[in-house]
């Protein structure tokens, strides 16, 4: 696939049925196999609800952004900007919360076409620095991540359900 068979749209508080059907999509095509369905489904009723969701989407300190392969719902990432990410890394800085692309539009360029966007738009905002948390046992991700340039700074606590998991921290210094 070519870019320019993929079209990135920023998400707004009328496509709250879309993203909470792709975020639960992605999330379980990801970390099924390796959780129980009860610490899935209490992550999903808490972190993935309408409620949630509707509130993220209205956070002006918060963006989401649909990727489409040929007019077809790919994947989405959320970046979060604002003073806490300054204060956490003691400079100008954006997290990357989600990125996700569903399964079977992986392995077409879907992901380097989302990163590279995520980057721009920090550049664009005249950040230094993005940001993320990837679970220590997704190496996909986390060769993925490297493959840019991000560095481990550290590690914090994901909560799934009753499972305290270990996300490695990660940034990519853009100045």
């Amino acid at each position: 696939m070519k870019i320019k068979d993929f079209q990135l749209i920023k998400a707004g508080p009328e496509d709250l049925d879309h993203l909470r059907q792709i975020s639960i999509t992605t999330f379980s095509e990801t970390f099924n196999e390796f959780n129980t369905h009860e610490n899935m489904m209490a992550y999903i009723n808490e972190n993935l609800s309408e409620s949630q969701l509707a509130y993220e989407l209205n956070n002006t300190a918060a963006c989401f952004y649909f990727v489409f392969s040929n007019h077809n719902l790919a994947g989405y990432m959320k970046l979060n900007f604002g003073k806490e990410h300054e204060q956490r890394l003691g400079e100008a800085a954006a997290e990357l919360e989600r990125f996700y692309v569903l399964k079977k539009f992986q392995k077409k360029g879907l992901g380097k076409f989302l990163l590279d966007r995520a980057i721009q738009f920090v550049k664009l905002n005249q950040l230094n620095c993005l940001w993320l948390g990837v679970w220590e046992h997704n190496h996909n991700a986390i060769n993925f991540y490297r493959k840019y340039g991000f560095t481990e700074f550290g590690h914090h606590l994901f909560r799934l359900g009753n499972d305290d998991q270990k996300d490695l921290l990660m940034k990519l210094q853009l100045s």
